[in-house]
């Protein structure tokens, strides 16, 4: 009762299982003009009067026991291309919970250890996700009482380093179903103009803070906690760097301990970047690659078959 009134904003949930049906499909029409959905929109070209469906499915549940679960995997790392399995896994948890940031997750490692069958059939789907899209693949998945279901697989976005790494990799493995021509194809973006800029930590004085980037890069600007301010532009500085706790992506913080650290992309509009500040008050952050956003985590919805579906 209490997700659903969250997520629907009723007080009360309506004893006509109907009337909750029809309730949760407005709730979906409703999120077309939240502010985050108008802001992915912006960034990625899709017309605001295009409008959005919604799919009514039977669910499974990761909140039910210690052996079910939720997650969200890559099935190489987004942010280097590295050829490992990389993403998060939350036990007796639904897809919201992952999705709000309001709870700590665990590497999807973990699984090998907490229930290691599931954790072997996952690595089998994905290997076998990724040779049918010939590509990274961005994997959401629920566990209830043991089961593994999955629920939707869609190409995955990467950072540019990592497009080219895994283009090399998958080119270069005979047993993968990926041409040299067509690797080179999917990056020619990426060549035509690549990052000329690269980075490495000298002796800069002491570390202020340890966090997770949203992707590789640096760039300065003027901290904010809280991503309404940040993306206001109430901020004295033309950039500024989000700061939140991992565990509180959706809540301000005055002074976070452990941070995310993210920059506010500019708009083609808004001109040159200004001067960066100086150093005492600077924070390094990362900077969103160009052209792409960064991935989403997991959704909580499960059709009632063991399927997979792209995005």
């Amino acid at each position: 009762e209490a997700m659903f009134r969250d997520i629907v904003g009723a007080e009360t949930v309506p004893e006509d299982t109907w009337v909750q049906l029809r309730a949760a499909i407005e709730a979906v029409f409703h999120s077309w003009n939240s502010d985050r959905a108008r802001t992915y929109r912006e960034r990625e070209g899709i017309p605001a009067d295009l409008g959005t469906a919604v799919t009514v499915q039977a669910m499974v549940f990761g909140n039910r026991s210690v052996d079910s679960g939720t997650g969200v995997l890559f099935t190489r790392n987004p942010a280097t291309g590295e050829p490992l399995l990389y993403g998060d896994v939350m036990f007796n948890a639904q897809g919201e919970d992952v999705v709000a940031g309001t709870h700590p997750t665990e590497p999807i490692a973990v699984l090998d250890e907490r229930i290691p069958a599931v954790g072997r059939e996952l690595r089998d789907y994905a290997t076998r996700l990724e040779r049918l899209h010939a590509d990274l693949c961005d994997i959401e998945f629920t566990i209830e009482h043991g089961k593994l279901w999955m629920l939707q697989c869609r190409v995955g976005k990467r950072s540019p380093q990592a497009a080219l790494r895994i283009a090399v990799d998958m080119a270069e493995d005979p047993d993968f179903p990926l041409t040299r021509a067509d690797a080179v194809r999917r990056v020619a973006g990426i060549l035509a103009d690549p990052p000329k800029r690269t980075t490495q930590r000298g002796d800069l004085g002491p570390v202020l803070a340890l966090g997770l980037p949203a992707s590789p890069g640096v760039a300065s600007g003027e901290k904010e906690s809280c991503s309404e301010r940040s993306g206001s532009g109430s901020s004295s500085s033309a950039q500024s760097a989000l700061s939140l706790a991992p565990s509180s992506t959706r809540r301000c913080h005055s002074s976070p301990s452990n941070f995310l650290l993210l920059i506010r992309p500019r708009s083609p509009a808004a001109g040159p970047a200004a001067p960066a500040l100086p150093k005492r008050r600077a924070v390094r952050a990362a900077r969103e690659p160009r052209g792409r956003s960064w991935p989403r985590g997991a959704g909580h919805r499960a059709p009632r078959k063991r399927s997979a579906r792209r995005g």
